[in-house]
């Protein structure tokens, strides 16, 4: 075991500065980072298709919350894993003390060669979220209600700096010298540039305190550009394979919406593309679904809405007597139902409002199956959980263990019903807004909470192992794209559009 761990700790450790390769290998840390202190060395793996960053064992922050991203002809994440080094297995000179080294794998992405920029961000000085969490991934989340980690009250925990978590130097890049594809469904598709092959400086979207409302200054709009969004366009690995699939589910509805219509006029979704809008995308669906569907909303939570077959477009009747899918959540859910639209894919969905996943019971959903034909339900009820929402009400974010007990719970509803299927969608990461980044924090929606929200999700429904509840893991498409959510809040249309399309390839394909 000791010689394994040696070799394994020659992929980890950097090449001798003295080397040929050191130069090519060896990545700048930014000096001003926050914790530049503790970090003493970052490198480019490239046999492990990894970056890892080595910290000191007295490090203020020896357990971090890390986000990393490449940009260049592709965008990928980095998934983090951390090892411990102690001096007696240390191979390396440059590791004679003890340390600590984490590596940031892009070995399941889809990654075309070429050079790369490179961002590493530190989010959390304690990493309560899901690499705390990890640590424990071979025992069961059932196993783990009552311990410390899942009972962990982060509201009081801070962020560092938004304006001096960047650990890599400006400019940062490794280069990839073979192309990357991975397994699994990080490499079914991935953001590939619009422009030259050349290093963009990509780096992450914030809003700096004091940043809001107009004529702001320019540090607040440095900080919050959001430019980035339009380098890039999703394409599918397999795109022929999901046209195939998914174009026989679409329909063209523009020929069936009565002319005086607001989604009828093209110049609705050309703006509502550029300058997207919460309130309008709501007042969208609703619009839609009445005419589609034959639902007029006085929008409540767990409200279905009032069915008048009368206000159904006579030429959609047909069209939408079948089984549908209804998405269970709030505005994330509806700005789905909208991308469906936008995809012709919308009379296959209806949106079913609810906030948070304490609210969901079986009386709900078989309610919307009896009443609304849905036999499958796409289930993201993880913003509410974590918003600024709570601040206005005197309440905190719940807790990974609360979340991992509704979650088991409604998990459950499905397991003793043979009519509906229950896919829990991935909860989307949202760039780090003003309220999210104070100290103490006003929004918990931290990369850091959602990401571990997302763990628990993965795992909930692996133990349950039934096969009517399914992960529905869109992080490849969202995450990518983390920072650029229009409001803070909702991710941007082109990636609501892309994830629409890989949830109804994995939802609806199986009916074909």
């Amino acid at each position: 075991s000791s010689l394994y761990f040696e070799r394994y700790l020659k992929y980890l450790e950097p090449i001798d500065s003295g080397s040929e390769q050191s130069q090519e290998l060896t990545i700048a840390i930014n000096s001003n980072s926050s914790i530049a202190s503790d970090v003493t060395a970052i490198w480019h793996n490239r046999r492990n298709s990894a970056v890892c960053l080595r910290w000191n064992i007295t490090a203020r922050c020896p357990h971090p919350s890390l986000v990393g991203r490449l940009s260049g002809q592709a965008l990928s994440v980095l998934e983090w894993d951390q090892k411990e080094i102690s001096p007696m297995h240390s191979i390396n000179s440059q590791l004679q003390d003890e340390s600590i080294v984490y590596c940031g794998s892009y070995k399941d992405s889809w990654l075309l060669q070429g050079t790369y920029f490179l961002e590493v961000l530190i989010i959390h000085c304690n990493g309560f979220g899901s690499d705390l969490l990890k640590r424990e991934k071979y025992r069961p989340i059932s196993r783990m209600v009552g311990t410390e980690k899942l009972q962990f009250d982060f509201a009081e925990e801070c962020l560092e700096d938004p304006e001096r978590n960047r650990i890599t130097a400006k400019m940062a890049s490794i280069v990839v010298k073979n192309k990357v594809v991975g397994k699994g469904e990080s490499s079914e598709g991935h953001w590939v540039s619009l422009g030259t092959e050349a290093v963009y400086p990509f780096y992450s979207r914030y809003q700096p305190q004091g940043c809001r409302g107009d004529d702001l200054p320019n540090n607040c709009k440095v900080a919050m550009d959001n430019t980035h969004k339009e380098m890039f366009s999703f394409v599918f690995r397999r795109d022929n394979h999901v046209n195939e699939i998914l174009a026989p589910l679409k329909t063209n509805l523009s020929h069936m919406v009565p002319e005086d219509s607001m989604v009828k006029d093209p110049a609705y979704w050309d703006d509502i593309k550029r300058r997207p809008n919460r309130a309008v995308v709501q007042l969208a669906v609703i619009h839609l679904e009445k005419q589609v569907h034959g639902i007029t909303r006085v929008v409540n939570e767990g409200g279905m809405g009032k069915f008048h077959p009368n206000s159904k477009l006579p030429s959609m009747k047909e069209l939408t007597k079948g089984p549908k899918a209804c998405l269970v959540g709030w505005s994330h859910s509806y700005h789905l139902v909208h991308a469906f639209y936008m995809n012709n894919l919308g009379h296959r969905f209806i949106w079913a409002p609810i906030t948070t996943a304490d609210k969901l019971s079986a009386t709900f959903f078989e309610n919307y199956h009896s009443e609304r034909n849905c036999t499958k339900f796409i289930v993201a009820v993880g913003q509410w959980a974590l918003g600024s929402q709570l601040t206005k009400w005197g309440g905190r974010p719940w807790t990974f263990e609360k979340w991992a007990n509704e979650l088991t719970r409604v998990s459950q509803i499905f397991t003793e019903r043979d009519t509906m299927q229950l896919y829990f969608r991935s909860i989307h990461r949202l760039p780090i807004g003003d309220y999210v980044g104070q100290c103490g924090p006003g929004d918990w929606r931290s990369p850091t909470a959602i990401d571990a929200y997302n763990y628990i999700i993965e795992k909930v429904v692996h133990e349950s192992n039934h096969s009517r509840v399914h992960f529905v893991d869109t992080r490849f498409i969202t995450d990518p794209l983390w920072d650029t959510a229009y409001d803070w809040n909702h991710i941007a249309p082109r990636v609501s559009q892309a994830e629409a399309a890989y949830i109804a390839l994995k939802v609806l394909g199986t009916d074909l």
